[in-house]
């Protein structure tokens, strides 16, 4: 069966059918057989494109308070992810599940806060293609 491309609502392109060919993951060129769907995700940001953005989310997260419920607990795990991407960036042990879960939870608790501009698209992008889909 050839491969062909499936659009899906993800943003991310399928691609069904068998493969075998060398593919990047992590970084890395692998040569990796696959009889089963493939996920490519656009370009995201850089890792240090990604410690700005999560820089400048933090700057604006900080200023929202106090009208921004749970601001603190943001903080704390932009903190956090801040530590898993510079970890990842200098070749340091990181649990990809750990930080994705960091992410998400930023993420639910600026749900509706209107004074947050910063790209949260881009921003978890970034977490994807550094720490993986999950």
């Amino acid at each position: 069966m050839p491969a062909r491309r499936d659009d899906n609502p993800t943003g991310r392109n399928v691609f069904s059918g068998n493969f075998n060919a060398p593919v990047v993951a992590g970084g890395h060129v692998e040569n990796l057989t696959s009889h089963s769907s493939m996920y490519v995700a656009g370009s995201g940001p850089t890792t240090a494109e990604l410690l700005a953005l999560l820089a400048e989310l933090r700057t604006q997260v900080q200023a929202a308070q106090p009208d921004l419920p749970r601001a603190e607990v943001a903080l704390d795990y932009l903190d956090d992810l801040q530590t898993d991407v510079r970890a990842r960036q200098e070749g340091g042990p990181v649990e990809p599940a750990v930080a994705r879960s960091r992410w998400e939870k930023v993420r639910s608790l600026l749900v509706g806060a209107t004074q947050i501009t910063a790209d949260l698209t881009q921003i978890g992008q970034g977490v994807g293609q550094l720490f993986g889909y999950g």
